[in-house]
């Protein structure tokens, strides 16, 4: 993965977070479960692009 995939993906994911579709309808754990979701997948992504990162530098 490259440094720009890593970025759009992330940005992406952002965009993804921002336009919660829980959240016009006031439930909200839907909401919060949302957010949280795309919060994981970003913290998951952000682990392998490092240390993929890592391992070519290594």
């Amino acid at each position: 993965m490259t440094k720009w995939q890593y970025e759009m993906l992330q940005d992406l994911l952002t965009r993804k977070a921002e336009n919660n579709p829980y959240g016009r309808s006031g439930n909200f754990k839907y909401e919060e479960g949302y957010k949280q979701g795309i919060l994981a997948a970003k913290s998951i992504l952000s682990d392998f692009y490092h240390r993929q990162f890592e391992g070519k530098e290594g």
